[in-house]
């Protein structure tokens, strides 16, 4: 499908193409964004959110082992294995559209407010970065009768 068709029938249907994640996390698919429905979006992602971005695929899948406690990196002959098959299957090898300039500078508008937590979201993971340090090596598990996390 063409880049135009694409927009032209996206917003003849749903009415919105624009700041899509924005809106996702603030609850709010019609209507003008504001600054609070950014900061709400903020606010989701700092609090409920662990970053990873696929352009650092492996570094987030070693995150998310951190912060889940599976320890997959200590396990090298089962653990990192499927890792490595995971990052070398590539699932998004498709054959995409290449667009033009203009056709970027339309989309980055019309998408102004979700580029501004996309910038936020990329600060928050080296954020996030320096919490999980830490973490690398020691097992959480949480346990629902005392709703806490505790050290095993």
């Amino acid at each position: 499908m063409q880049f135009d068709n694409y927009v032209g029938l996206y917003f003849y249907l749903f009415q919105r193409i624009d700041n899509w994640m924005t809106r996702y996390l603030a609850r709010k698919a019609r209507g003008k964004l504001t600054g609070n429905d950014l900061e709400l979006a903020k606010d989701i992602l700092k609090y409920k959110c662990l970053i990873g971005f696929t352009d650092d695929y492996v570094e987030s899948l070693r995150r998310l082992d951190t912060y889940l406690g599976l320890n997959t990196w200590l396990k090298p002959t089962i653990g990192l294995e499927c890792i490595e098959r995971l990052v070398k299957r590539k699932a998004n090898k498709n054959e995409h559209e290449k667009l033009g300039q203009e056709e970027w500078d339309a989309l980055a508008k019309a998408n102004s407010i979700d580029i501004e937590l996309f910038e936020f979201a990329r600060t928050l993971y080296d954020d996030q970065d320096r919490m999980l340090q830490n973490r690398t090596s020691i097992s959480w598990n949480y346990r629902r009768d005392e709703r806490e996390w505790k050290r095993p």
